[in-house]
């Protein structure tokens, strides 16, 4: 079965607070949203996706969610993520993460992950690659079954602009199994940004 997803999303930072020299940053951010998936029509949305960040020497903690509105119902989804650095040799590094995230919708049974796992990133003045993988468990609202994952990808600055692609297959229990690609352009201008593009085939 193939399933694909492309969100196309023009925001705009309405809302920043720094503290401590940058180590711990606040934003909000405005989306407007085009999914299509294959036999089913596209669909529009908006969402509002507060953000909180705190970064501490090698220790870093990224919280967020995002509340959309579609014609006739919304959804809502909730993540924590938690890193620790550490040097390994030259420009290579280690990464232990945590993470978690719940959604829900209206009339429909809510869902969550928590998972942990390990990276190794070569990092370079304007770019960087990782290669990682996580387990875990995760929940459709009714039974938990256990997770495991992937994580490769790399990184691009170029002036104002950067560039992130990431592949993650993920398998879920014993028979689901799907594969995302997330690709990310970031240009800032001031207080604006643009956009991210995110596809899973299954």
């Amino acid at each position: 079965m193939h399933r694909y997803a492309l969100a196309a999303i023009v925001c705009a930072i309405v809302g920043h607070a720094s503290v401590a020299r940058g180590q711990v940053s606040a934003t909000i951010d405005a989306a407007g949203m085009h999914t299509a998936f294959d036999g089913a029509e596209g669909a529009g949305s908006f969402g509002v996706s507060p953000a909180l960040r705190l970064d501490r020497d090698a220790f870093g903690v990224d919280a967020g969610g995002t509340l959309s509105r579609f014609a006739d119902s919304w959804t809502g989804q909730a993540a924590i993520d938690a890193s620790y650095f550490a040097h390994i040799l030259g420009p290579l590094q280690a990464e232990i993460d945590v993470n978690g995230n719940s959604s829900a919708q209206r009339d429909v049974a809510g869902t969550g992950t928590a998972s942990g796992g390990v990276r190794l990133h070569w990092l370079g003045q304007n770019r960087g690659v990782w290669l990682g993988a996580q387990a875990g468990r995760a929940t459709d609202g009714v039974t938990w079954q256990s997770t495991t994952a992937g994580d490769a990808g790399g990184w691009l600055r170029a002036g104002s602009t950067t560039a992130v692609l990431q592949l993650a297959p993920t398998a879920v229990g014993s028979d689901l199994r799907y594969f995302d690609v997330s690709a990310t352009a970031r240009t800032e201008r001031g207080r604006v940004y643009t956009g991210s593009f995110f596809w899973t085939f299954r």
